[in-house]
This record gives structure tokens, sequence and C-alpha cells, in this order.
């Protein structure tokens, strides 16, 4: 019901997160999104983000859920802490 409708505040996530283990994984993320964003296949309205993992030992989903919500708090100040976030796990 809502695949290429704005979304009004409350009725979706205003945040949606993914992780990503590395640079190449972000990026064919990011190229799916935007190709589903062109299609009218998700939601809009919302902030799509992917964020990638540092580099070195994978620091599993608490670590990577840590890093996700610094890169929110880098983007959006202490306002993240006000909307509603999905955080998806690669």
């Amino acid at each position: 019901e809502l695949r290429g409708k704005p979304v009004a505040a409350g009725e979706f996530w205003d945040i949606v997160a993914i992780t990503a283990a590395d640079e190449k994984q972000e990026l064919a993320y990011k190229q799916q999104l935007s190709e589903k964003l062109k299609k009218k296949e998700l939601p809009l309205g919302v902030q799509y983000h992917v964020f990638v993992d540092p580099a070195g030992v994978k620091i599993g989903n608490g670590g990577s859920t840590l890093c996700a919500l610094r890169c929110l708090e880098k983007l959006y100040g202490n306002k993240w802490n006000s909307f509603t976030v999905l955080l998806i796990h690669s």
C-alpha cells in the first residue's frame, strides 16, 4: 500500500538504515535502493541510508549497531533519537 507514496509521520519509519560489511556491499545496496526508489517500489519521504562497517575484524551485529547509531548522530545531531529507525543488518 505504501509503495511509491509519500508517508506521513508515524505511518512508517522515518529512517531506514542498512549496514554493509564492506564498501563493495555498500555500493550494491545503494544501487538497489536507488533503483527501487526510481521504480517507486519503496515508500517516499523516508531517509534511506547504507552504513559500512569499519575495516578490519568483523564486529558483529552489536558493533555494527553502534557504528550505525554513530553515523546517524553525525548526520542528524541530537535529532536522530526522536526518529523511528529501522536498522537492518546485512
